[in-house]
Parts: C-alpha cells; structure tokens; sequence
C-alpha cells in the first residue's frame, strides 16, 4: 500500500489547523459585523472551522474554501514549497523548502533562521513491506524545530477491488496546539488507482475530517 501522498496530505492538515486557526477566527468576526458579502465569508468560514484542510497533492472542497476564505482577507494561504528528493529501493530522503510570499513579498532569499520566511525540511522514509515509515524535522525558520513521524500500515483484510491502510502520525511544535509532542493523526486510508480518501481523525485537537483526491 503507498500511501506517500495521502500522508503527506495528513501532515500538512495538521500545520494548516494551527497555521490558521486564529486567521480563521479573526475572518469570521470580521465578516459577521460586515454586509451581505461578509456574511457569505461568515458562512464559508464556519465550514472550514470544524474540518480544516490543505491542498498539496489532494483536491480537497473545504481546503479550496479556506483558500479563498484567506485570500480575501489578505492572501494569508500563499505557500510556495520547493523540494528535492533522492531515492534508492525502498529509501528517499528530501528537503522541502517552504516559502510563504506573504510574509515578506520582497524577501525571497531572505534565509534568516529567526525571520520564518522560508522553513526548511529534512526528511526521510522507508518502505519497509509490512509498513512505511517516515520522519521529518524543521532545521530553519521554525524556532520549535518541529519534527513529525508517521507509520502506515495495510490493512489486507479489507482490501479488495481498492487498497486500504491504516496511517498514524505524531508530532510537535506546529503540528500540535501546545507545542507539545503528541499523536495528531489517525487515518484510515483508501485508494484505488490514482483516486485516494482518508477520514482523519486528530485525537489531540479533537477533530475529524476528509479527504479526497487525485494524484497526478
């Protein structure tokens, strides 16, 4: 079973709810007090408020309505990630290069640990026949050097005509709301071809969401 995109996915839900649950917040206050427009704002934040989202290698609805959520209220979501990968069997090591124009638009190569402009990713995983493993940590631009760890699992009982798996996760920093380590993601991961679905389960924040999508 490989799951290398739906886990990815679940990742980066995971830093899209605390990234933006104060932006979230903020934007549905502001479009209450507001006309008939922001009132639509309302409505669309208050969908996004239960099932945050993210659109890396997923076509996820309530991610694409948080994109626009964000980018009306000042283009907040504008993530550039720029990676290099290298494989050998079953191991791959990649550094990911998350740049978010937003913050500093003229600052491109502005690399400074303290700023935050770019965040730089080490990563590496494993497929390992009865499992995938993967781990990554923040070495730039994240003051809590956040890592994140995950394993995923298939479920051979329960595939059939489609592939099913079982994925946890784990991490700190960003990916959590106190900062503190914690299992942050529980997925049940299904594919068929390049459609994939998983319905996530956040035990630490205490939220479910899905997602659905296609790779390319």
């Amino acid at each position: 079973f490989d799951a290398t995109v739906t886990a990815e996915v679940d990742r980066r839900v995971q830093v899209r709810e605390v990234e933006h649950g104060e932006a979230l917040t903020a934007a549905r206050a502001e479009a209450t007090e507001q006309g008939a427009r922001d009132s639509a704002l309302a409505t669309l934040t208050a969908m996004i408020k239960g099932n945050p989202g993210d659109t890396l290698e997923a076509v996820q609805f309530r991610s694409a309505v948080q994109d626009m959520v964000l980018a009306i209220h000042g283009g907040g979501d504008n993530e550039n990630d720029l990676y290099v990968s290298y494989s050998a069997g079953p191991l791959s090591v990649t550094v990911t290069d998350y740049y978010y124009p937003v913050s500093a638009p003229a600052d491109f190569f502005n690399y400074s640990d303290e700023d935050g402009i770019h965040i730089l990713e080490a990563s590496a995983a494993a497929d390992l026949g009865m499992a995938s493993v993967m781990a990554a940590f923040n070495f730039l631009g994240d003051s809590d050097n956040s890592f994140w760890v995950e394993a995923s699992i298939p479920l051979a009982a329960l595939s059939g005509d489609v592939e099913v798996g079982l994925t946890l996760g784990a991490g700190n920093g960003v990916y959590t709301t106190d900062g503190d380590p914690g299992l942050v993601s529980v997925s049940l991961d299904v594919s068929d071809g390049d459609y994939f679905g998983s319905y996530i389960l956040n035990p630490e924040a205490e939220i479910s969401f899905l997602v659905i999508g296609r790779s390319f």
